[in-house]
Parts: structure tokens; sequence; C-alpha cells
């Protein structure tokens, strides 16, 4: 019974390996296209576009009533000045959603890939741990014909390869499962073999951490969002004030009103700042213990490395197996593998640490 367990296994390992498509099956874009094609599906942009649009419309009809202000008193040209800068935050606000709504796309890109390209480590991975796993059931399986091992240690063997091989056919279909999900993301058929190609770029870290997060922080769009409603909170509030010059503090009863809204405004835009900034030095803790990850795996990588050179060289003198070999092997490849595993999730981490406004 375990036997057949094991050969259905199998099959459905090579019935996913045999729909693995060939270089000519794959669609090809480059990261930018990809982020182009993630932002095709994203109809809010168009409307954002078209209220821009509208609004430059309207300032510029506003200017050309401007450009006779002979024919105004001051009162008006004033206010027409106001509602024309006005419009331009309005737009600046604007365009600072479409920037959110394009990082939050190129996110989600790079999540995806992320997925895709680290189920392709572990699938590697897994498929070098295999050829462990088969060896050493085949070498159980001669010692136990004869008679050197018991029937138990003959079963965690099959039984370990088996689980190894259900693994691997998981591991399959969750490649697939990702790959669905960015070509729903791109646009593209859902079945399509879609391969989006990136350069993993990576930025040292701030010499200044504070100065960098205050800067960054200051700098993200969520928070010039805020900064533009703090100023037209208190522009307004200027302009109430101006009025009152020339009426008595008793009859401005939004006075009050207004200055609570200032006040929120500001108070608003510091708590978010403080947020961003305390989630950011987070984010940049979480880097820098990527990087200390990155070098332990490394100092593994090399003792795994001399640790394969001494088995070569210690089967060349009789003193070892060609088993003990493929297992050195198998352990330097997943131990590489877990450098590149690393490097990826400093890659993800790094869109963030470069646009607090993702936090």
């Amino acid at each position: 019974m375990k036997n057949l367990i094991i050969l259905c296994i199998s099959l459905g390992l090579l019935a996913v390996l045999a729909h693995e498509p060939t270089t000519e099956d794959f669609t090809t874009f480059t990261y930018e296209e990809a982020i182009e094609l993630a932002l095709e599906s994203r109809p809010e942009i168009d409307d954002l576009e078209d209220a821009i649009s509208d609004l430059r419309d309207t300032r510029r009809d506003l200017r050309e009533m401007l450009s006779h202000s002979a024919w105004l008193s001051t009162t008006q040209v004033t206010e027409l000045r106001r509602h024309v800068e006005e419009i331009d935050r309005q737009i600046e606000e604007l365009n600072l959603d479409i920037r959110i709504i394009e990082l939050r796309a190129e996110q989600t890109l790079r999540n995806i890939l992320f997925d895709i390209v680290t189920t392709a480590i572990d699938i590697e991975s897994m498929e070098s741990t295999l050829i462990v796993s088969n060896e050493n059931y085949r070498r159980a399986n001669t010692l136990y014909q004869l008679r050197m091992i018991s029937a138990n240690e003959l079963r965690r063997a099959r039984s370990s390869l088996a689980q190894d091989e259900m693994n691997l056919v998981n591991l399959h279909f969750t490649k697939a499962n990702s790959q669905a999900n960015l070509n729903l993301l791109l646009g593209q058929p859902v079945y399509q073999q879609t391969v989006v190609y990136f350069e993993r770029v990576l930025s040292n870290p701030p010499e200044n951490l504070t100065q960098h997060i205050t800067r960054s922080v200051s700098q993200s769009p969520t928070i010039r969002q805020m900064q533009i409603n703090t100023t037209r909170q208190r522009i307004a509030l200027n302009a109430h004030n101006e009025r009152c010059n020339i009426t008595p503090w008793h009859d401005c009863d939004t006075h009050v009103q207004l200055r609570e809204a200032y006040d929120r405004a500001r108070r608003n835009q510091s708590l978010e700042t403080r947020r961003i900034e305390t989630a950011l030095r987070i984010a940049h803790s979480n880097a820098e213990q990527l990087r200390n990850q990155e070098h332990a795996i490394k100092l593994e990588l090399y003792q795994a490395i001399e640790n394969l050179e001494i088995a070569q060289l210690s089967l060349e003198l009789g003193r070892s197996t060609q088993f003990e070999i493929v297992i050195a092997q198998n352990n330097t490849r997943i131990v590489e593998l877990d450098v590149e595993r690393v490097l990826y999730r400093q890659w993800v981490l790094q869109l963030t640490l470069d646009n607090p406004a993702l936090l």
C-alpha cells in the first residue's frame, strides 16, 4: 500500500513537471512594463486625472479673470487669487493620491514577484533534498534486503521520501497560484506563463538614520497631503482674522471653529508623522536584521563549502562514500539558496524603506 502511495505521488509530480513551460512559452515584461500594466487595472487613476483636468480648466478661467483685474475690486482680486491657490493645492493633493496608488500597485507587484522567486528557490531546495531522500531510501532498501536494518527503519526512509515528494508537488501548486496572481494583477490570461525581469537593487543603510527618517517622512505623499490641509486651515483662519480686523470679535462666530480646525489639522499631521517615523525606524531595524542574517548565512555557506571539500578529499582517500558527497553537496546548495532568499526579502523591504507612505 505504501509503495502505491509513493507511486501515486511520483506520478502526480511527473504530471506537474510535464506541464512546465519551455522558454518559448514565456511572455516577458520588464519591471517598468509590469508596473504600467498593473496600473491599467486601476480605474480610480482615470477618475483622479479627469478631476485634475477639470481643476486646471477652472484655474485657467480664474487666471483669465485675473488678467483683467483692472475691472475688479481689491477684495475680488484677493478672493480670486485665493481660489487659484486653493485649486493648486487640490491639484497637488490629487497628484499625491495618484502617486500613492502607484506605490501600492508596485508594492503588490513586488510581493507577488517575491512569492514566485522564493517558491522557485524552495522548489530547487526541495529537489536537492529529494535527491538525498531517494538515495537514502535506496540504501535503506538494500540494507533491509541484507537484514542489516529493521522494517521500521525502512518504513521511516520510505515515509520521508513520500513526504518530500508531496512537499515538492505542493510547492509547484503554490508557484502556479502565485503565477495566477501575477497574471491577474497584470491583466494577462490566467494560465499564461508570465515572466517579469527585474534587478534586485539594494541600497546601503543611511549614515545618519535620524536625519534620513525625518527627511523621508516629511517628503512622503501622505505627510505632504496633511501639510496641504494644515496650510489650507491656516489660510482660512488668517483670512477670517483679516476680516475680523474691522468687525468686533463677538460678531465673528466662526473664529473658534476655524481655530479648532487648524489646531486639529496640525495635531493630526504631528501624530501621523510620529507614527510613520516610528514604523520607518522599525523597518530599518528589520533591514539591519536581514543584513545580519545574510552575513550569518554566508558564514554558514563558507562552512558548508569547506565540509564539501573535506568530504571530497576523504572520498579520494577512501574514508567516505559517494553518499556523503551527495549530502554535502545538498547542504551547500540549500545554504546558497538561503542566501538568495534573504536577499529577496531585503529587496521587498527596500521599496518600503524608500517610500514611507507604504507604512
